[in-house]
């Protein structure tokens, strides 16, 4: 398995910025303790639990997905905004302006950072 420290993304829809320059590209570095410590704190402790099931057999996509929509509040809307951009070198602010379409290559990205969790294959403990 290839060891990656960065992943970027090519926005379908680019963002504006300053000047009249538009974001067509975000990088995003791997996460680190910080980051990790960011992500638990907002999904909670029933969340890790589900996610991170003692028996590995049965932490799956599904249940990641399930347990992600646990942060559909507005205050934790707004703490994976700026968690994405401290990810990827942009104030939350400009997350926010991401197109939908180009969230699933975001998350896809991310995601591929942790490929026990979020991909099949030997070492991974989805079914």
């Amino acid at each position: 398995m290839e060891k990656k420290a960065t992943a970027e993304v090519t926005l379908t829809w680019p963002i504006p910025a300053e000047g009249g320059a538009e974001i067509t590209k975000l990088t995003f570095r791997r996460p680190k303790g910080k980051a990790i410590k960011k992500a638990l704190a907002l999904l909670g402790p029933d969340a890790v639990n589900a996610i991170l099931d003692q028996d590995a057999a049965n932490t799956t996509r599904d249940k990641v997905i399930s347990q992600l929509a646990g942060l559909v509040t507005t205050d934790k809307l707004d703490g994976v905004s700026d968690l994405i951009g401290d990810l990827c070198g942009q104030p939350g602010a400009v997350i926010d302006e991401i197109d939908p379409a180009d969230y699933p290559a975001i998350f896809k990205a991310l995601g591929d950072f942790f490929p026990g969790i979020t991909s099949p294959g030997e070492g991974s403990p989805q079914t």
